[in-house]
């Protein structure tokens, strides 16, 4: 079971939380707006309910965090059409993973224009990235996904996994790993960590607590490991080993446990100490040049809440979104970008300086 990849040679840096919640998450979100420079633009990516990624929105500007942009991980972010979103994506610095359900809606999403732009984006030199709770599975090479659905599935033999975005390219990740109050899927627990680094032949597997957080960073030319919050949190490190997968049979489904043995493998217990993971690889960064918006034909008021008026105009414009931040462009014919402005709710835009033409 020697591990395919050596070591984790990625020059970004990437946090793995352990449970759900902002209060779980307080340090980690001070942490993630302190990283590098507090004015890099965030983007929050999320699933079709926003409500979980607001809440995070709200507590990382009162933690000082400068634009911060909820992206949801859906098909029609994928359209020609929202090139705002990736314009977003290209201007920022940091990605903040949270509240993503269905998984396989998310692997659509990444499979058009905007996602794999995402995609590519998170693996750029020094992003810095952030899994919550759950979503932390996604960040490495493989994760289990049914180790809550039966908590007889490690035994009957029935434990699945699927393929991770692969930002740890030899690492697989599980959260919320124990919970006292949540107890009946240990042995899933247990074993799908083990098993999937037999299995994939990983070289490192993370089992993280709630209230608790493990970061991957880069250190005087070293990747390591560290962690913090209220429990330990625990890396399995393939230093390379002899193994072997469970032949016993459950007698419930005549399948062999999910269970993988070792002749000898590492345990290292992290809080508030590391362990280093390998050397960070600079990578060639493609040099990003933003997106122009489709030519318009005409303006719709088709969103709930939004008016525009008078249009036509000679000299004020009034827009109004009830509820709602959001920002004016206005292009010229060529598609020169004339006025940006970020309003909430409601604005009036001073118009006398253009020539009379069709904006």
């Amino acid at each position: 079971f020697n591990p395919l990849i050596s070591q984790e040679d990625g020059n970004y840096t990437v946090f793995l939380s352990g449970g759900e919640g902002i209060s779980d998450n307080n340090t980690l979100i001070k942490d993630f707006v302190l990283a590098s420079n507090t004015t890099h633009e965030i983007i929050i990516v999320t699933g079709t309910d926003t409500t979980i990624a607001a809440q995070y929105k709200q507590q990382m500007k009162a933690e000082g965090a400068g634009k911060v942009t909820i992206l949801q991980a859906i098909t029609a972010n994928n359209q020609d059409d929202k090139y705002l979103l990736r314009n977003a994506i290209r201007q920022s610095k940091k990605v903040f993973f949270v509240n993503i359900v269905s998984y396989s809606l998310f692997s659509q999403f990444l499979a058009g224009q905007t996602g794999q732009l995402l995609n590519k984006h998170i693996r750029r030199n020094q992003i810095v990235n952030a899994f919550v709770g759950d979503n932390s599975k996604l960040a490495g090479k493989v994760y289990v996904n049914n180790n809550r659905s039966s908590q007889y599935n490690a035994y009957d033999g029935n434990l699945a996994f699927s393929n991770g975005l692969n930002l740890l390219k030899t690492t697989t990740i599980l959260p919320n790993a124990f919970n006292p109050d949540d107890n009946n899927f240990y042995e899933n627990n247990s074993c799908a960590v083990s098993y999937a680094l037999a299995q994939s032949k990983l070289k490192f597997g993370i089992y993280i607590n709630k209230k608790s957080w493990v970061k991957f960073t880069q250190n005087t030319n070293q990747n390591i490991w560290s962690a913090g919050g209220q429990y330990v949190s625990t890396i399995l490190h393939n230093t390379g080993t002899q193994g072997a997968f469970t032949t016993q049979i459950a007698s419930s489904s005549n399948k062999p446990r999910n269970i993988a043995g070792f002749s000898q493998i590492k345990y290292t217990m992290l809080n508030n100490n590391t362990l280093q993971a390998g050397i960070p690889t600079i990578t060639n960064d493609e040099v990003y040049q933003l997106e122009s918006p489709p030519m318009p034909t005409g303006i719709k008021e088709n969103s709930k809440g939004f008016r525009i008026f008078p249009n036509p105009t000679k000299d004020f414009l009034e827009v109004v979104w009830e509820n709602e931040d959001f920002n004016i462009l206005i292009y010229d014919g060529m598609g020169n970008l004339l006025q940006n402005t970020e309003a909430s709710h409601q604005t009036r835009m001073n118009l006398q300086t253009l020539k009379k033409g069709v904006y």
